[in-house]
């Protein structure tokens, strides 16, 4: 293949960060190995890669904003992007966020091709404006699950437009299956023998949809049968002190254990401290804990209502549930506590992580970015 050279927008691409930064690293991390002759520059909006971050290449140079306050920090990333892709006129322009979509939009009289990846309810809730007008302009439509693809389909003027679904990935290697580790659990004060249920995720009052709520109130009924039940909320943020009242409220402050923030170097470990990671959520774009759950080869149960569908395979890799149905959710965590469900996939730790990673790894995430830029070169 010829050398080309590409352009990547991202609003963040250190390691360690949430789920959008997390979605560039590994699309860097793909293009390159995807294009060997390419040559990528990437654009950052928020921060930079440390000095030592492996995705320092020869084939990679950088710029970024943060040095900017403010609106002078959007206002700047816009102008340097710009000018950037007009200076050096790159074959593609990719950017990770749809706030980067009225900057990109102004490159189309160009000759480069412009794609957007939408992750989730910041995408589904575009009724108008320059946001939306740009995205109708955009050559690729990349959407991270079908549910967002088919939320986007339904705005105004999308028809025709190019869509496309690229999953999301995540490390494999740094999530296995394995016991429950010593450390934790007498950190926690647990047994081996104790069921946990696990969730992991910010706690801010914008992600109340994630259904910790939900899980609290079943509590009660599946400690009637599972009385040494605990439930692990790991995550930080202003909407513990809230679950914390709930918690309180059912008497349940003995079964419900507050671990606060995880560091990336515990985080596998955790997972393999649960019997069952749960999020019955209602406003996940796709939801990379799952997959990193079902490689620690954990049981997980999702919401239904959302792109956590696509992670779990539509119910091949986890349980679907009603994530408003107390009654639903809590028939699926007794089942699979309890060793009963019927997709006894869940119960059987090494091939769920050989499942996920045939589905999800990087070389799936890899061979389908190099099929969707293909084809609108073509």
């Amino acid at each position: 293949m010829s050398t080309r050279l590409i352009h990547v927008w991202a609003p963040g691409i250190r390691q360690g960060s949430g789920g959008i930064q997390a979605f560039s690293r590994d699309a860097v991390r793909a293009l390159l190995a995807a294009y060997p002759g390419a040559r990528l520059h990437v654009h950052v909006k928020n921060d930079a890669p440390c000095e030592d971050d492996p995705l320092f290449s020869e084939r990679v140079t950088w710029s970024s904003s943060r040095a900017f306050p403010g609106v002078l920090r959007t206002l700047h990333f816009a102008l340097a992007g710009i000018l950037r892709a007009l200076l050096t006129r790159p074959r593609l322009v990719l950017s990770t966020h749809v706030n980067f979509l009225p900057a990109v939009h102004l490159l189309k009289p160009g000759a480069c091709r412009t794609a957007v990846v939408l992750h989730g309810i910041d995408a589904w809730n575009l009724r108008a404006g320059a946001k939306l007008r740009a995205l109708r302009k955009t050559d690729a439509v990349i959407s991270v699950s079908r549910f967002t693809r088919d939320q986007v389909a339904k705005l105004p003027g999308m028809e025709g437009s190019r869509m496309f679904v690229l999953p999301n990935t995540f490390q494999t290697g740094a999530f296995q299956p394995g016991p429950k580790p010593e450390a934790l659990l007498e950190r926690h004060g647990l047994n081996a023998e104790q069921p946990v249920l696990l969730t992991v995720s910010r706690l801010e009052e914008s992600e109340r949809y994630k259904g910790h709520q939900e899980v609290i109130e079943c509590l009660p009924e599946l400690r009637k049968e599972f009385p040494g039940l605990r439930y692990v909320i790991a995550g930080r943020g202003g909407y513990a002190a809230e679950l914390k009242r709930r918690v309180a409220e059912h008497g349940l402050e003995e079964a419900v254990i507050f671990a606060g923030f995880v560091p990336n170097s515990e985080l596998a470990d955790y997972y393999r401290l649960c019997d069952v990671f749960v999020m019955p959520s209602r406003g996940e774009g796709f939801g990379i804990v799952f997959l990193e759950a079902i490689a620690c080869g954990k049981p997980v149960v999702a919401g239904n209502a959302d792109g956590s569908a696509d992670a779990v395979d539509q119910g091949r890799l986890g349980v679907l549930v009603n994530p408003q149905s107390r009654e639903e959710l809590t028939e699926a965590l007794r089942s699979l506590l309890s060793g009963t469900h019927s997709n006894r996939l869940l119960f059987e730790p090494a091939k769920l992580h050989e499942e996920v990673v045939a589905q999800f790894g990087p070389e799936a995430f890899r061979g389908r970015l190099k099929a969707i830029l293909d084809e609108i070169w073509s």
